[in-house]
């Protein structure tokens, strides 16, 4: 049995200098940067910590903590 885990990444912005729609944009390139398949290597772990820093030095000084909130499990 394989469990998903969806969950909602919350941020907590400086100041309203940049848009939504920018944040939300530059938050999936850090997303997408970080899991690139050159940057890791079969059976790494992954740890949310490394994630949520990696985005806070990305986006330094528009966000300045990264959460990640549960929505659900789901058994498959």
């Amino acid at each position: 049995m394989t469990k998903t885990i969806y969950v909602k990444v919350r941020l907590t912005l400086e100041g309203d200098i940049i848009t939504d729609n920018d944040i939300k944009a530059r938050v999936i390139r850090a997303i997408n940067q970080f899991f690139s398949i050159d940057n890791w290597d079969f059976g790494d772990t992954f740890y949310f910590t490394e994630l949520s820093t990696y985005i806070m030095n990305q986006l330094m000084p528009y966000v300045n903590l990264v959460l990640i909130v549960p929505r659900c499990f789901v058994n498959t």
